[in-house]
């Protein structure tokens, strides 16, 4: 699991349009549209908060067991870390 707190990056550009959320990154003029876990995740990173609190969220909200929402999570914010999307925190 990641340790330590994440944010969203305050340079990433993101619009809901449709019910999909897009990420778009200055960096990498990339647009990166967000399944509906991913935008669980991303609207949860509006405050600096722990991956575990994010694995949590999506247990709640999808009804799956913590260990598949701790690996999802992991994922998909290493994801967002590697295409500076997020960052982490201290």
């Amino acid at each position: 699991m990641l340790k330590g707190l994440l944010k969203r990056n305050k340079d990433i550009a993101w619009r809901t349009i449709e019910g999909t959320t897009f990420l778009v990154s200055p960096f990498t003029k990339k647009i990166y549209p967000l399944n509906e876990a991913g935008q669980v995740i991303w609207d949860s990173l509006e405050k600096e908060t722990d991956p575990a609190c994010l694995a949590k969220i999506l247990c709640r909200k999808f009804q799956v067991d913590l260990e598949t929402a701790k690996d999802d999570t992991r994922e998909f914010c290493e994801q967002l870390l590697e295409e500076g999307l997020i960052e982490a925190v201290g």
